[in-house]
């Protein structure tokens, strides 16, 4: 059978056991030092520079509103900035935020004093190792007219689950859907400027100035994204699905 080492400690009320193994456990683990050893990681769709640091924003400022608290996420994001602006700074933010990283690991999660778990994603760290370069991403794009290439099926899901389908060009960018996806919406013509519209795919916020061919995958029939749409106000949609869905027109 397994030995308890207890200690005796009068905490001012009686005589109380404590589990020596699991106090200076939880102690080595807030002093164990961040282990920020590179993982080499490869972007599902190749990403440049601005791509990834749009997806990085989008990760800190939308993770407090899924678990977890505010003010952990706001030090976590400081301790990631530390890493490459001031590193004799970060032991210093993570003592002081009261977190605790059993493994040193960012990514495999550090823990608040309730027990709440935060894991930051790599692409928050490391570069992908297909990360494009700005300028190569954008030449030769203006060689290509949209409306020609091969035809691509395309299939937006709205964050109102409604599902639109378009039939659109490999050269095509994907802020040409836009327009289409407003007049879909019952949104009238002289709003449709002031709708905002963010594509999202596998999870990654999408630079609507990319071309369509670079977010389908060889093999794959169709495109799926989803959209997260916000519209002007008194300019509302027309959210609901009479019977027959016409946005499945030309697929």
């Amino acid at each position: 059978m397994g030995c308890r080492v207890s200690l005796l400690e009068d905490d001012g009320t009686g005589v109380a056991l404590v589990d020596e193994r699991s106090r200076t456990g939880a102690l080595s683990k807030r002093k164990s030092p961040l282990n920020l050893d590179k993982i080499i990681w490869k972007a599902d769709i190749p990403m440049n520079r601005s791509q990834l640091e749009l997806q990085r924003k989008a990760f800190w400022e939308t993770a407090p509103a899924y678990d977890g608290d505010a003010e952990c996420w706001a030090a976590l994001r400081a301790v990631v900035s530390a890493c490459t602006t001031d590193p004799n700074a970060v032991q210093t933010l993570l003592d002081s935020s009261g977190l605790t990283i059993p493994t040193g690991k960012l990514t495999e999660g550090a823990y608040d004093e309730r027990g709440r778990k935060y894991v930051v994603p790599p692409y928050c760290l490391w570069d992908p190792e297909n990360l494009l370069e700005e300028s190569g991403d954008k030449a030769g794009q203006e060689e290509e007219e949209e409306g020609e290439g091969e035809e691509i099926k395309v299939l937006v899901r709205l964050s109102t689950n409604r599902d639109l389908r378009f039939l659109c060009y490999t050269t095509d960018r994907l802020s040409s859907l836009n327009r289409r996806i407003c007049e879909k919406e019952g949104v009238p013509t002289d709003a449709q400027d002031l709708v905002t519209i963010r594509y999202l795919k596998l999870g990654r916020i999408l630079d609507q100035t990319l071309r369509l061919r670079t977010l389908i995958k060889s093999g794959e029939p169709n495109m799926v994204l989803q959209a997260m749409v916000t519209l002007p106000e008194g300019k509302g949609p027309n959210l609901e699905v009479d019977g027959e869905d016409d946005s499945k027109e030309g697929v």
